[in-house]
């Protein structure tokens, strides 16, 4: 193992050797396997300065042997993508690549004359070997083919693609909810070839998904996120594909188009606000940030106490993207007006609430490291929104806010810029953007009918 410094640290990079200056990679072969390596107790690979860091090769030819050493036992667990990986590996024991298999030596006079194909004697005569015992396995097929080129890309590989390449391809969170949707692709369909995807299998696809009672929203995200998954493995991989899901329509569910969320009328929006300012603990504060100000539960929830610009005549709080929290879209940054209401509940919940040492507004939700758990916030406002007998969610505060602005005749640029809606960017100042006191006079006008300026 080489042993690495890095700032005053020593770092065992497993796998990994150095061999009088050379990188290598070096694994054990299991004992039971050495008669099938050819008595060889472990693989020795030298590491090539254009395939990248040797501490990333290393872990990807990790990958490969293992599952090369499970294919050779048999195991049943191997998915297809590590059958591909130990096709690969299998080559690689034997010196060999992707296309090697199209190499003919030209005026080749050897002992084997006239086979003008030595390199490609070891694997050939083991898997002849191999026959003579049992039918070879899906691995040495798989092994075979490549010989002649590149095999198949099916769609249990391209997510590792698709995270690579994503600026949220660390997020625990979107990874998990990106699975979930790809998951039940694969599932439908079988873990395919992305190549051999077709209009029709997309079709059948969301027709099933529509049939089996998801909402039609429901089925246009999945959409999107396959979509994208799919575009993006063809892109990075360079694949000869087009993607099937591509423009595609997603017609009307079963049950009809999902129904439109509804606002919440003065009297159910006026008790949240009650309500809320009763108890003042971290669910109830999420609400009346929502409930007076229309952010998104997401937006309230991802709020740094540096956030808050609660001094001075036009108090605001800022939203922005940073490390790993990120905002639904562009427009979303914006600074957010707060009424002198929500300004006094958020003194008092950071005053009695929150640890002295605290730097984010609802750590149970936000640990700085992690995206902000929006989805288990958003859940708890709308079983305590439930709770008041209001059959409503948290959605229905945009809804509820973007009306109370229309009624009010506010202009639809100025309500738009304090919802995010419109475009703006925090660094544009007063130059291009409205100004704080102008958003604050805007929201208090609208919500006069729910309470006091």
């Amino acid at each position: 193992m080489a042993v690495l410094q890095l700032l005053g640290q020593r770092l065992i990079v497993k796998y990994l050797y150095d061999n009088h200056g050379s990188p290598y990679f070096q694994m054990r072969v299991l004992e039971d396997l050495f008669e099938r390596f050819g008595r060889r107790k472990k693989i020795s690979i030298a590491l090539r300065v254009e395939d990248g860091p040797p501490s990333i090769q290393v872990q990807r030819l990790a990958k490969n042997y293992k599952s090369l050493f499970k294919a050779m036992r048999n195991d049943s667990s191997l998915s297809t993508a590590d059958e591909k990986v130990a096709a690969l590996a299998l080559l690689q024991s034997h010196r060999l690549k992707v296309g090697d298999g199209n190499i003919r030596l030209e005026n080749w006079s050897g002992e084997s004359y006239p086979d003008d194909q030595p390199h490609l004697d070891s694997l050939v005569d083991e898997l002849i070997e191999t026959s003579r015992d049992r039918p070879l396995n899906r691995v040495e097929q798989l092994a075979l083919k490549a010989l002649k080129g590149p095999l198949p890309v099916s769609l249990s590989e391209v997510l590792a693609v698709y995270f690579e390449n994503h600026p949220k391809g660390h997020d625990r969170t979107y990874i998990k909810k990106v699975n979930g949707y790809w998951t039940k692709l694969v599932t439908f369909l079988g873990d395919v070839a992305v190549e051999t995807l077709t209009r029709e299998q997309a079709k059948a696809f969301i027709l099933n998904r529509l049939d089996t009672g998801v909402k039609r929203s429901t089925v246009v995200k999945e959409t999107n996120i396959i979509r994208a998954v799919i575009t993006k493995a063809v892109r990075e991989l360079e694949l000869s594909a087009k993607n099937p899901f591509e423009a595609i329509t997603i017609p009307t569910s079963p049950g009809g188009e999902s129904k439109r969320r509804e606002a919440f009328d003065l009297d159910e929006h006026r008790r949240i606000i009650e309500e809320a300012q009763s108890t003042g603990d971290d669910i109830r504060m999420i609400a009346l940030i929502c409930a007076l100000t229309g952010c998104r539960i997401g937006e309230a929830v991802g709020l740094r106490l540096q956030d808050l610009n609660l001094a001075g005549d036009a108090p605001y709080l800022r939203i922005q993207a940073y490390g790993q929290r990120s905002l639904k879209t562009g427009n979303s940054e914006r600074d957010v007006p707060v009424l002198s209401l929500l300004k006094e509940a958020l003194n008092e919940y950071i005053e009695n609430k929150l640890e002295g040492k605290a730097k984010v507004l609802f750590p149970r939700y936000n640990n700085l490291v992690e995206a902000p758990k929006a989805d288990g916030a958003s859940a708890s406002v709308n079983k305590w929104i439930k709770s008041l007998g209001i059959q409503k969610t948290s959605h229905s505060f945009r809804h509820s806010i973007i009306s109370l602005f229309r009624e009010a005749g506010i202009p639809r640029d100025l309500w738009e810029e304090i919802t995010g809606h419109s475009g703006q960017r925090i660094s544009d100042g007063y130059g291009h953007s409205v100004s704080n006191a102008k958003k604050l006079n805007a929201l208090s006008s609208a919500l006069s009918c729910l309470i006091h300026k």
